[in-house]
């Protein structure tokens, strides 16, 4: 009866070291996985900023163009006068 009474606890504790583990292999995986967020997240914060940027040099462009072409039209209207002068 004592070598039965011993094999249920042993198997009970088995079962309960069992479930410990991997109640803490559990937490360890949500601590990894907030760990990779974080470095996502901070991935993300960092091309957001560059995506910004990028906007904000490319309307700088797009407005330079502008400025180029309305330049490019004027000095053609100029040139066409002074061909139409002489």
């Amino acid at each position: 009866k004592t070598c039965s009474t011993d094999r249920e606890m042993l198997t009970r504790e088995r079962t309960e070291l069992q479930d410990e583990c991997q109640k803490l292999n559990g937490e360890k995986e949500i601590e990894e996985l907030r760990e990779k967020n974080k470095e996502l997240l901070t991935e993300k914060e960092l091309l957001v900023q560059r995506k910004e940027k990028s906007e904000t040099k490319l309307v700088e462009i797009i407005k330079e163009k502008e400025s180029l072409c309305a330049e490019t039209e004027q000095l053609a209207s100029s040139i066409k006068r002074l061909k139409s002068d002489f």
